[in-house]
């Protein structure tokens, strides 16, 4: 400036506001604000635009990669970066929704159908149990797809628990539910079938290498003969389940028989079924007690497609015949410990 009168220009009333052409830059000199774009500055600095933008340049970065600028716009908070020329290199490597509080992040420009590579940290205010988490997108034709998210929920079964559960997708619709860690503390599959996948280490004539469930639970094992009803002073079992294999313990003592009959004598109330191959069947020797009038050793036996075990009478030097129900007495003794595999 060189004349005076290009110095008054600036000076807009008495309280010595100064502008730079109307609302380029105006300084509030009261209120000891800036404004860049607006006469009616709220903070220190407050940019107006549409949108309104603030360019970071490093002088000595490299070319095309120096210039990175922040603004907000259409109701969002955005980072993006600028070639040398000022053209836009990458939109939305950062996005704040400022009304939703959803955070989006790694987008590489273009529209939501042709997005690569994102995340969003989601709010979810409003919600009933999900209370936010990360979704990473995808494309999908013509539509953006949640692959995958992480996402923070609240079970049913209380305001003050927190679940975290894991969601993807295979097919062209969102991501399910696949994997929770729950309030507890557990790691729960989201349905049957889902396992742990040991493929990296199988050997040769594997049909699977999923392991996809354990349980431990009891069982009621008790005598089935026709024409025969049986007491009992103890019968009980218990079965641990991994995978396809079952594992089976058993006692049963009895204490009372009656009726009259030779038809064949076996343990019932298996808890699951062996599968229908013949390489499922499996037998074994029981500990036994004051066995009525069978003439030797026991031996069970369990076949494909069972849900029961045959017991057989095994005398000594002699084929093994099946155990008759009239061969059972009031106070005979079976445990007996047993594996075999389901479908």
């Amino acid at each position: 400036m060189t004349r005076a009168r290009d110095l008054a220009a600036f000076v807009s009333n008495a309280d010595g506001d100064i502008k730079f052409d109307t609302d380029t830059l105006f300084i509030d000199s009261s209120a000891n604000r800036v404004g860049i774009g607006t006469t009616t500055p709220d903070r220190s600095l407050h940019i107006a635009g549409n949108p309104g933008m603030i360019v970071l340049e490093d002088t000595g970065g490299s070319t095309d990669d120096k210039r990175a600028a922040l603004f907000a716009d259409s109701g969002a908070f955005e980072i993006a970066s600028k070639n040398d020329d000022d053209s836009t290199r990458l939109n939305d490597v950062f996005v704040a929704d400022l009304g939703t509080g959803d955070i989006r992040m790694g987008d590489q420009g273009g529209t939501s159908t042709s997005r690569q590579k994102s995340f969003t940290i989601s709010h979810q205010t409003g919600q009933s149990s999900e209370y936010g988490g990360i979704k990473f997108l995808r494309a999908h034709q013509n539509s953006e797809k949640i692959g995958a998210s992480i996402i923070h929920e609240r079970p049913s079964s209380g305001l003050d628990d927190s679940d975290m559960v894991f969601k993807t997708s295979s097919t062209n619709a969102n991501a399910t539910e696949r994997w929770r860690i729950t309030h507890e503390g557990h790691f729960k599959a989201a349905a049957n079938g889902n396992g742990i996948d040991f493929s990296a280490t199988e050997g040769s004539g594997v049909s699977s290498s999923i392991l996809d469930d354990y349980e431990e639970g009891t069982w009621t094992p008790q005598w089935s003969s026709s024409g025969y009803t049986f007491g009992y002073s103890e019968n009980a079992g218990l079965y641990t389940k991994v995978g396809r294999l079952v594992h089976v313990m058993g006692r049963i003592d009895i204490n009372s028989v009656s009726g009259s009959s030779g038809n064949a004598a076996t343990i019932t109330g298996l808890p699951f079924t062996t599968n229908s191959t013949t390489a499922c069947q499996g037998g074994m020797t029981p500990m036994q007690a004051q066995w009525g009038s069978a003439t030797a050793r026991l031996m069970i036996y369990i076949g494909s497609n069972r849900d029961y075990l045959a017991v057989y009478d095994n005398a000594f030097n002699s084929n093994y015949v099946t155990l008759k129900g009239d061969e059972i007495g009031s106070n005979d003794s079976i445990i007996f410990t047993l594996s075999y595999q389901i479908s």
